[in-house]
C-alpha cells in the first residue's frame, strides 16, 4: 500500500491565491499491477483574452435604428412602438417636407455595433441587472483507476472519474439582442461592461461564469503484444458524461444554442426557468471517442508500418460565431463566410490513416504519413477549411 499527497500554493495578481491539494492511495497487490483512488483539486484562471480581449466590428444590422428623446433605442419590432416611431419621424423631418432623408435621420438614429469583449469585472444590463466578471474556475475530481498486466502480452489501463466544476468558463457568448422579433420585445442594452460605460448601440459577445457543472467518465487503454518482434495492436476508448449538462438545460437554451441572449434571458427570469449561470454551457466535445492501431515491425526487416482508425461520436460546436449542428435552429450569424457555414454536427465518421517507416544504411530513416486513407468525409477542424486525404513524406540523417 502506498499514500501519496501533495499540496500546491499558486499566487496571481488578479485573483485569490489558490491551494491544489492532491491525495492518492495505491494498492500494489494486484500481480503485475495495481488499483489507484486518487482526489485531486485544481483550478485554471481565465486568460488575458477571456479578460481583456477587445474587438469592434464594422458596424451591422444595415441601416441605423431610431432614437427616442433620450437616446434610447425603438425597436421597430415591437407594434406598440407606432406611437414611438411616428414621433421619430416628426423629430426626423427637420424641414417638415414629409420626407425623411438619410442625413436627416443620422440625427436621431444610430447604428449598431458587434463587439467582442473579455469579462473581467461584469457587465450592467439597463442599468439594472448585474452580469458577475470571470472567477477562477475551480475543479474537485475524483478517480479510480487499475492497470495491470495479463499473461505476459496484454496490457490494461483504465481510469473512471467523476468532476465538480465551479465557475466552469463558457464558450464564447452572445449576451444581448438589441432588437428581439418575438414578445417580450425588450431591448437589452449594456450599460456598462469591466467598469466603463457604454453607448448601448452594441453586440455584445463575451463569456460568462457557469456554477455546478458535473462531469463524469472513463479512459480505457488496451496493448496486446502479438510476437516478439514487437508487432502489437492498441485500442482506447473514452467516454465524457456530457448527459448531465444537457439535462440541467432548459428546453429554449438547449434548441436555441449561440442564439441564445444572456441578458435577454435574465430580463425574464421572473416568469421564466432560465438560469444563466448553469444553462448555458456547451461541451463542444464527443461524448465517445474510440482508437485503433496496428503496428507491425515484421514485414519489413529495417522498418515499420502502422494503421490507425479514430472515431469521434457526433457532437454540436457552439460557441459564438462558430456553429455546427444538426438542429436548425443553430445558425451561424457570420454568414456568407464558409469557414463559420453552420455544416452540421462534427463527427459521426472513421478516420484511417497510416504511416510508414523504413531504415537506410543505419544513418538514413524515411518516413511517410497518409492521412484521412479513404478521403470519403472531410476532417472538420472549426474556423479552418475542412481537411481532405493528406500526405507527409520526412527524411532524417543521423551523423
Amino acid at each position: 500500500m502506498k499514500l501519496l499527497a501533495a499540496l500546491r500554493y499558486d499566487k496571481h495578481s488578479y485573483f485569490d491565491s489558490q491551494i491544489s491539494p492532491r491525495v492518492a492511495l495505491q494498492w500494489n497487490g494486484l500481480e503485475a499491477g495495481h488499483l489507484r483512488l486518487s482526489y485531486n483539486k485544481a483550478f485554471q484562471t481565465p486568460s488575458l483574452y477571456n479578460l481583456h480581449f477587445l474587438y469592434h466590428a464594422l458596424p451591422i444590422g444595415g441601416a441605423p435604428v431610431p432614437l427616442d428623446p433620450n437616446g434610447i433605442l425603438i425597436n421597430p419590432n415591437d407594434p406598440s412602438n407606432q406611437g414611438a416611431l411616428y414621433d421619430w419621424f416628426i423629430r426626423a423631418d427637420s424641414n417638415g417636407d414629409g420626407d425623411v432623408t438619410p442625413e436627416e435621420a443620422s440625427h436621431v438614429s444610430i447604428f449598431m455595433e458587434g463587439v467582442v469583449m473579455g469579462n473581467k469585472d461584469g457587465f450592467v444590463i439597463n442599468d439594472s441587472i448585474e452580469v458577475p466578471g470571470l472567477k477562477v474556475e475551480q475543479v474537485s475530481s475524483y478517480e479510480f483507476a487499475i492497470k495491470k498486466l495479463l499473461f505476459g502480452k496484454l496490457f490494461i489501463d483504465a481510469s473512471f472519474y467523476y468532476s465538480k466544476y465551479d465557475n466552469f468558463k463558457s464558450p464564447l457568448q452572445r449576451m444581448n439582442n438589441l432588437l428581439p422579433r418575438s414578445e417580450p420585445y425588450d431591448i437589452a442594452r449594456i450599460t456598462e461592461a469591466n467598469g466603463e460605460r457604454r453607448p448601448g448601440n452594441e453586440w455584445i459577445l463575451s463569456f460568462i461564469t457557469l456554477q455546478n457543472i458535473e462531469m463524469f467518465g472513463l479512459d480505457l487503454y488496451l496493448k496486446y503484444l502479438l510476437n516478439n518482434n514487437g508487432d502489437e495492436v492498441t485500442v482506447g476508448y473514452s467516454h465524457y458524461g456530457t448527459g448531465r449538462i444537457d439535462n440541467k438545460k432548459t428546453s429554449s437554451s438547449l434548441e436555441k444554442g449561440n442564439d441564445f441572449f444572456v441578458a435577454n434571458a435574465m430580463l425574464e427570469t421572473e416568469t421564466g426557468d432560465f438560469d444563466p449561470f448553469s444553462d448555458l454551457v456547451f461541451f463542444n466535445a464527443p461524448e465517445h471517442k474510440i482508437f485503433m492501431t496496428y503496428l507491425n515491425n515484421s514485414l519489413l526487416k529495417k522498418g515499420f508500418f502502422e494503421l490507425a482508425l479514430n472515431y469521434k461520436s457526433k457532437f454540436d460546436f457552439i460557441s459564438a460565431a462558430y456553429t455546427f449542428s444538426d438542429t436548425e435552429t443553430k445558425t451561424s450569424f457570420f454568414h456568407p463566410n464558409p469557414y463559420y457555414a453552420n455544416t452540421g454536427a462534427i463527427g459521426g465518421n472513421v478516420i484511417f490513416d497510416i504511416m510508414a517507416g523504413y531504415n537506410f544504411y543505419d544513418k538514413f530513416d524515411l518516413s511517410i504519413r497518409l492521412n484521412n486513407l479513404t478521403d470519403s468525409e472531410a476532417v472538420i477542424l472549426v474556423g479552418t477549411p475542412p481537411s481532405r486525404r493528406s500526405y507527409i513524406i520526412g527524411l532524417e540523417y543521423s551523423f
